[in-house]
């Protein structure tokens, strides 16, 4: 208990408290690119308005985030008024989807373990990496058996995303308080933009720099409270 104490202090004297609410939806929203469920409607809006290198995004770009009893949902809107510029060419798991404009999640829910986080990559096909990385090391091993759908529309593209809890196994939930951020990279333009929720000095990987959410409740889910229970046994052995 103490661990965790000065784990959350640390975590809320570094980045201030979570200034943004993530609530359990009233009835999850359904993956199929399109945002028009009351989930999203309901959830707060983040903008990634930091451009790696600095300067000023050229387009928008909003994250969604809620939750289900048993998932945890994510959607990005991508403004692209260029969509015949962008890069969309790997089409494998686990590939190198960074290279493509996609748009990238990064959760860390312990806040004794600043510095290990999932991943989750994905391009304007759906095609997924998924990591988890812990003191800079990454393993793409894990595997979040996320459900995707991504729709490109006119003037912009939409992704949804839908991570089980159960593939959240390396870490215990022990605080509504985690460590997140999310980006995009836009090939569209030259150079590219490298845009962020939370700023960034020179690359995405900087868990030291991610903002704070609540996800109010999250701890008190009975999955999450009995696969926190089984991963923190785990972790033990």
């Amino acid at each position: 208990m103490v661990r965790w104490v000065v784990g959350l202090a640390l975590l809320l004297s570094g980045l201030g408290w979570a200034q943004s609410v993530v609530t359990k939806a009233g009835k999850p929203p359904s993956i199929d690119g399109r945002p028009d469920d009351v989930a999203w409607q309901k959830a707060v809006a983040l903008r990634l308005n930091h451009r790696l290198g600095g300067g000023t995004p050229q387009v928008m770009t909003s994250v969604r985030m809620c939750f289900s009893d048993d998932r945890l949902f994510v959607s990005f809107m991508c403004d692209e008024p260029q969509q015949d510029k962008m890069c969309r060419s790997v089409r494998q798991h686990d590939g190198d989807v960074w290279t493509d404009d996609c748009v990238e999640v990064f959760l860390a829910p312990d806040p004794n373990e600043p510095n290990a986080y999932y991943h989750i990559v994905v391009n304007s096909l759906a095609v997924v990496r998924d990591e988890f990385w812990q003191d800079g090391r990454d393993d793409p091993s894990w595997d979040s058996h996320a459900q995707v759908a991504v729709r490109v529309e006119s003037n912009r593209w939409v992704v949804e995303i839908a991570i089980p809890f159960a593939s959240l196994n390396r870490l215990p939930v022990v605080s509504d308080a985690w460590r997140v951020n999310f980006a995009r990279e836009r090939y569209a333009v030259e150079p590219p933009e490298l845009l962020t929720w939370q700023p960034c000095q020179k690359g995405f990987h900087e868990p030291e720099h991610f903002g704070a959410l609540q996800l109010e409740g999250i701890t008190a889910l009975p999955f999450v409270r009995k696969l926190s229970e089984q991963v923190a046994v785990a972790l033990r052995l």
